[in-house]
């Protein structure tokens, strides 16, 4: 949803009052202050290209409760000013990184307030970094150590960003992580660590609770389609087809602030058994990609819109329209040899697709790009 996190810090050890297995008792922030649920491996180019690390909250007001949903042990706290913004320039607000039960660790991420007991260890050591379209200063204390039971108050969220807030409350990150690194990559040597470990936050929550979340999954507008799986993934890759992550060729960074280098061609996250989506950082696709996860229909079969993981190094050019009546782009994909993803993006008029066409009339022009993993 709104920002970037972490799930790294310097001190060990699970809290007190830990069971058999992982279980969140109490939610992070009252169900009706919740307008929508955001799953796992959310997307929004070019600020969030790659699938997101969190989950979080939308939310309908400000200065909301938040709680936490079981025992843990604040170990690492962070506060963040945007120096550089759009729409929050000069605003603050605070990230708090806990180990929970069974080795896991939980983020949240703009928070409001802190209680004075995390307050009183906000590290004075501080970086700065940019993403596609903000400045960011970071200050983070690794060795914090202050312990919650369920239910008690961590701070407030509902920060409200003006231009870069869908509801009136903003909202709140929540990610969790499991260091045993499950999630699957061709590379994973480009991504961080809170990439690979990665996992749904809302899976250890009692069944009413997870049921109550589960039934508001989606975004500000549009609900999601409980397909599995429901809460999302950041484990998109499928080695030697084009369903993915992938980096610009001619400048292949590793995962950081800014991720403007990627492209993602992956089932969408509100839609992952009908639909499948593009997210494109660089700016040449901005315009028609980057204004929101458009839904592609997902096709077993053909050339048109074949589902990603059916694209393989053949050399054959597939081409992608979401409405192939008034659809004003349409997109080329093709994997080479190589491993080399090329895609274009073909402006035309309404209705126009050159997806209508015969195959043989596909080429690639001047304006394609190359992308490797």
């Amino acid at each position: 949803i709104l920002a970037c996190g972490g799930s790294g810090n310097s001190v060990t050890g699970p809290p007190t009052g830990c069971g058999a297995s992982l279980v969140f008792t109490v939610l992070p922030v009252p169900i009706t202050s919740i307008v929508a649920a955001a799953p796992l491996g959310g997307m929004g180019p070019p600020v969030h290209t790659i699938p997101t690390d969190h989950s979080g909250f939308y939310l309908g007001e400000t200065g909301v409760t938040l709680s936490a949903p079981g025992p843990l042990r604040v170990t690492a706290i962070n506060r963040v000013r945007y120096m550089v913004s759009p729409f929050r320039q000069g605003m603050s607000d605070y990230g708090v990184t806990a180990n929970v039960c069974n080795g896991y660790q939980l983020a949240f991420g703009h928070v409001q307030t802190v209680v004075g007991r995390i307050a009183s260890q906000v590290g004075g050591s501080c970086t700065t970094y940019s993403t596609a379209n903000e400045t960011v200063e970071s200050c983070r204390n690794q060795s914090a150590d202050v312990s919650f039971t369920a239910g008690e108050t961590i701070g407030t969220v509902g920060v409200f960003y003006a231009r870069g807030s869908p509801t009136p409350g903003g909202a709140v990150d929540i990610g969790l992580y499991n260091p045993a690194g499950p999630n699957y990559f061709v590379n994973p040597s480009r991504f961080s660590s809170a990439t690979r470990n990665a996992v749904c936050p809302y899976d250890p929550f009692t069944p009413d609770l997870r049921n109550a979340l589960y039934a508001k999954m989606g975004d500000v507008v549009v609900r999601a389609s409980g397909e599995v799986p429901v809460c999302g993934t950041v484990s998109v890759d499928v080695a030697g087809t084009a369903r993915g992550i992938w980096v610009l060729q001619s400048a292949p960074v590793n995962q950081q602030g800014d991720e403007t280098n990627f492209a993602v061609l992956a089932p969408h996250p509100l839609y992952p058994q009908s639909g499948q989506t593009f997210a494109i950082g660089l700016a040449s696709f901005s315009s028609s990609i980057g204004a929101g996860l458009i839904r592609f229909p997902r096709i077993a079969s053909g050339r048109v819109n074949r589902q990603f993981a059916d694209v393989t190094a053949d050399g054959l050019i597939y081409c992608y329209v979401h409405d192939i009546a008034a659809a004003r782009f349409s997109l080329f994909v093709r994997l080479g040899s190589g491993g080399v993803l090329t895609i274009q993006k073909v402006s035309h008029a309404g209705g126009a697709t050159p997806c209508a066409n015969d195959p043989s009339t596909w080429a690639f022009a001047g304006t394609a790009v190359a992308f490797i993993r």
